[in-house]
C-alpha cells in the first residue's frame, strides 16, 4: 500500500476517534495559489508556478495574501505561518535530492514521496516547523516547491505543535499538487 495512501486512511481513523463535538470543528478545506511570474531561485528567468491544491484543516484559518497563504494562530503555542509556491534552480537528479537541499536538519515529523514528488516537515528547533513538497517542472534543472514554515508564538510541550500542526501540515504535503510551467 503506497505511503499516502496510508497517511489518508490513518487521517480518516483519526477524524473518526475524535468526539462527535470536536470532529464538527475539523474540517479540510482546499487552497490554491497561482504565481504567474515566479523567479526562478539560484537560476534565471520567470515562469509560472501553481500550488494545485492542499488541503488544510479549517483550524488554521487560512488567508490568501497574493501569491502565498498564511494561516494561524494554531493550537496552544498559538502558531502562525505560510505555504508559498516557488521554483528553484537545481542540478540534482531526484525530487528527493531537491528536498534534502531543501530542508534544514531537525527532527522529522514525515516525509514520503507521491509520484514524482517528494515531502517533508521537519522542527528547525523550538518549535519552529519546515516542511517542502517537490516536484519537477518540465524545464533542466528547475523544480516546483511548495513550502511551508511555522513560528509559536507561546511557549508549549512538544506534543502541542507536533499534534496540531505538524501532522496536519504533513498530510497536506503528501496530498498536495504542484507544478510549474
Amino acid at each position: 500500500m503506497r505511503l499516502v495512501t496510508r497517511l489518508l486512511i490513518a487521517l480518516v481513523i483519526l477524524a473518526l476517534a475524535i468526539p462527535a463535538g470536536a470532529q464538527a470543528a475539523k474540517v479540510w478545506r482546499a487552497y490554491h495559489v497561482f504565481d504567474g511570474q515566479a523567479e526562478v531561485e539560484g537560476g534565471s528567468g520567470t515562469h509560472a508556478a501553481r500550488l494545485t491544491q492542499i488541503l488544510l484543516p479549517s483550524t488554521f484559518a487560512v488567508k490568501r495574501r497574493g501569491t502565498y497563504l498564511a494561516f494561524g494562530p494554531v493550537g496552544t503555542c498559538r502558531s502562525t505561518g505560510s505555504i508559498r509556491v516557488v521554483l528553484v534552480d537545481s542540478s540534482a537528479s531526484t525530487a528527493e535530492d531537491v528536498l534534502a537541499e531543501q530542508l534544514p536538519d531537525g527532527t522529522s515529523y514525515g516525509s514520503g514521496t507521491n509520484g514524482d514528488a517528494a515531502w517533508g516537515i521537519v522542527n528547525s528547533g523550538g518549535g519552529n516547523l519546515r516542511g517542502a513538497y517537490v516536484r519537477p517542472t518540465k524545464f533542466d534543472d528547475t523544480w516546483v516547491v511548495i513550502r511551508a514554515a511555522t513560528t509559536p508564538h507561546r511557549s508549549c510541550h512538544t506534543g502541542g505543535y507536533r499534534e496540531s500542526v505538524a501532522f496536519p501540515l504533513a498530510g497536506a504535503l503528501a496530498a498536495a499538487k504542484a507544478s510549474g510551467y
